[in-house]
């Protein structure tokens, strides 16, 4: 079954050009692009804003695991982009398990992390 998470990347217009580059250089037979285009897929939201040309990701329930080539490629993107350029949010299945890479916060999609307490 394994550890599942919830995962959004928010990709300026560099940021979502720079994956496109990145996407463009792999092979295309290999088991990175077919992992990567699948997972690009697999995307329960994927939003492009018209006017500023930035991107958004959302998956649901997903293994982000380091060991898998899809996820290195995305650390590999986030590790050569500026800080403004991406915001990356990761909720694990654990309460305290939240994760925060880059400062792309004046996104047009207002990507955020929101836990409430609710009742009946």
């Amino acid at each position: 079954m394994g550890y599942r998470s919830d995962v959004g990347l928010a990709l300026s217009k560099e940021g979502a050009g720079r994956l496109q580059e990145k996407l463009a250089a792999l092979d295309k037979d290999s088991d990175v692009f077919f992992n990567v285009t699948e997972l690009l897929k697999y995307a329960r939201k994927h939003v492009k804003h018209e006017e500023t040309e930035s991107e958004l990701y959302l998956w649901d329930y997903l293994k982000w695991y380091d060991s898998f080539s899809e996820v290195r490629f995305f650390e590999d993107l986030m590790n050569e982009l500026e800080d403004e350029e991406f915001l990356f949010l990761r909720i694990g299945e654990d309460m305290n398990d939240n994760e925060e890479k880059g400062s792309f916060w004046d996104n047009p999609f207002e990507l955020s992390i929101l836990r409430t307490i609710t009742s009946i």
